[in-house]
């Protein structure tokens, strides 16, 4: 048990801000923050993304600390990495060089003005196929209980899926709900548009994943004394 002396006396916080350049929003590394059990790292945003890596490290004077995500509610324009010190204190940090580190990126991107022409909807699956960004994507469609399924699948791991679909009618975007979300390993997706009454319709992308398992980001955070 820590007395609230020893805690003061075993914790600091230091502000970083240092922008993380390839990360879209405006991201920067704003804080770091040290106990005698944790360390914290505040990342913060001009404007809100998802943080695009799924594993983080820190790289304490060649000691890696792994590191999570704590999902804390609150400001959406921050982002809270948790590390557990294991065996390192306080003075470990401000004696050595310290390096943020990030692997395995899973970027969103938004889907451009090109559609996809759905024909002859009924409740016989059928499939067209299409790209997006230069990966293959097959898309499967059919009626059920008058609600619209589409399907998509991409033959190309480095694909991770379509987050969502829609179609315009007049100015009005029509998104369809989210009904099977698959694992990066699996990239297939399913939409659903209720109430559905139309035989033909021209589908856009919203969103997509790309998988980068590969991708690693390294950041000097201090350089030790």
């Amino acid at each position: 048990d820590l007395t609230k002396k020893q805690l003061e006396n075993a914790s600091f916080k230091q502000v970083l801000d240092i922008p993380i350049e390839n990360v879209p929003g405006g991201t920067k590394i704003h804080k770091m923050t040290v106990t005698p059990t944790q360390i914290r790292l505040i990342l913060t945003q001009e404007k809100y993304e998802t943080f695009p890596y799924r594993d983080y490290q820190l790289d304490v004077g060649g000691t890696l600390l792994t590191g999570y995500m704590s999902g804390k509610g609150g400001n959406p324009n921050e982002t809270e990495l948790l590390f557990e010190m294991n065996g390192l204190n306080a003075a470990s940090l401000e004696n050595q060089s310290v390096t943020f580190v990030a692997k395995h990126r899973v970027e969103g991107l938004y889907g451009d003005d090109n559609s996809t022409r759905l024909t002859n909807i009924s409740a016989n699956p059928q499939s067209v196929t299409s790209n997006i960004a230069g990966y293959p994507i097959s898309w499967t469609y059919y009626m059920k209980d008058n609600n619209l399924y589409v399907e998509s699948l991409s033959s190309d791991p480095g694909f991770a899926g379509v987050n969502q679909t829609y179609y315009l009618e007049g100015k009005e975007e029509i998104y369809g709900t989210p009904e099977f979300m698959g694992m990066l390993e699996n990239n297939k997706r399913m939409d659903v548009y209720e109430n559905f009454d139309k035989k033909e319709l021209e589908i856009l992308v919203y969103n997509y994943l790309i998988n980068k398992p590969n991708d690693e980001l390294r950041m000097p955070l201090t350089s030790g004394k």
